[in-house]
């Protein structure tokens, strides 16, 4: 079961299964589970439920941006950056290796972020805006850190390529709001749950 503190005295409550609300017993303040977790006070005791929830939001994101990817470069007549990088590392069936390799970084890059966003209670995802705009940062911070780096080693004229850079980077950022919403959601729905059970 997560902790809920209270909020005047900052103990933990404790939970009243059969009224389904959480009691402290310093003070007596009743606090329902719909308000403690509106208000941020619920903290989990799971981070591998964290981190799996950041990878499927990881991949969903890495999802979307794979599609909007292979639509600019069916419009642009290009490779996809994938399918690129995964040929100049020499690997057998780019198409397939490449598109493995993409979401094997979403993957690993959403459980990396969600566990940031709960090591660091300023960029925790509680609410709908705060989320998307850690999403954002988040979007940011992984184009620079991955495909800047990668791009810059195996493929730097997409790199100069303002048109491409700059799509990547919108790409990027959408990656990190999609991978914060769904996480959020995710997160929610997993609190919700276990209120209720």
């Amino acid at each position: 079961m997560d902790k809920v503190k209270c909020p005047r005295c900052s103990r933990e409550m404790r939970w009243i299964s059969r009224l389904k609300t959480y009691f402290c017993d310093n003070d007596g303040y009743i606090l329902s589970p719909h308000e403690a977790e509106l208000n941020g006070l619920v903290e989990t005791e799971r981070p591998a439920t964290l981190r799996a929830t950041g990878a499927v939001g990881g991949l969903i994101g890495a999802a979307v941006l794979g599609v909007l990817a292979g639509l600019s470069a069916f419009v642009l007549d290009q490779e996809v950056f994938y399918v690129t990088i995964a040929t100049k590392l020499g690997l057998s069936s780019p198409l397939l290796t490449g598109w493995a390799l993409h979401f094997l970084v979403g993957l690993i890059a959403g459980g990396v972020f969600i566990a940031i966003t709960a090591l660091l209670k300023r960029f925790a995802l509680d609410t709908t805006r705060k989320s998307f705009w850690v999403g954002l940062l988040g979007g940011i911070i992984i184009w620079i850190v991955v495909y800047v780096p990668v791009a810059d080693m195996l493929a730097p004229t997409d790199l100069s390529n303002l048109m491409f850079a700059g799509g990547s980077f919108i790409f990027h950022l959408v990656y990190g709001v999609v991978t914060a919403l769904v996480s959020l959601w995710l997160i929610r729905r997993s609190v919700r749950t276990q209120l209720t059970t």
